[in-house]
């Protein structure tokens, strides 16, 4: 009787350990989808010096603003990162995965300022 309550918790806590296991990728994602963000913005800046040709007078500072804030919006995702990769019990995963899905939409818009830099 004894060994199987001993058996079972044991089982149970291997469970846990697979389960924490099969969530880690998420805190990399997160920080994958910031690091690229940032390089994404960082390679519009360089490569746009000093601005693109379409953009003229004032149109050029709000496309510096929104490279900055692209680039920002890198960092905050590479600290959320940090933020649910120090969790040991591993609780804020579900916060993580909300970040992952928010942190698709300046990757996106980075990906396009960066292609239109690029080709244009």
């Amino acid at each position: 009787m004894k060994q199987a309550a001993a058996r079972a918790r044991q089982d149970r806590s291997a469970g846990d350990e697979v389960g924490r296991g099969a969530t880690s990728w998420i805190p990399a994602a997160l920080g994958l989808a910031g690091l690229a963000t940032c390089s994404a913005a960082i390679t519009c800046l360089v490569v746009s010096k000093p601005s693109p040709p379409v953009l003229k007078g004032n149109d050029a500072y709000y496309y510096f603003l929104a490279l900055s804030g692209l680039f920002y919006a890198g960092v905050a995702e590479l600290g959320a990162a940090v933020w649910v990769l120090t969790d040991p019990r591993g609780g804020r995963i579900a916060a993580g995965k909300k970040l992952l899905c928010a942190s698709l939409a300046p990757l996106a818009a980075a990906a396009a300022l960066s292609a239109t830099a690029l080709l244009g």
